[in-house]
């Protein structure tokens, strides 16, 4: 029985990373645009975490944190 390695999980910051993760999006999402609640995202523009399983990516996290404003 193989072991499977500890999963970890890390910033895209290498233009391979970049490069992984446009190809899943256009394999699995169909493109890099995405619409949530009426808004529309370029999925380049958002930051994301990669999951990574030894060498391999098994998986990513693409996120927004939208900026706060302050009232009165």
């Amino acid at each position: 029985m193989q072991t499977k390695e500890e999963i970890r999980v890390q910033p895209c910051i290498t233009a391979e990373d970049h490069e992984w993760l446009k190809q899943l999006w256009q394999e699995e999402w169909g493109g890099t645009t995405m619409i949530t609640c009426g808004t529309v995202h370029s999925l380049t523009d958002l930051e994301a975490l990669i999951a990574w399983e030894g060498t391999e990516r098994v998986g990513t996290l693409t996120y927004r944190i939208p900026s706060i404003t302050k009232l009165g």
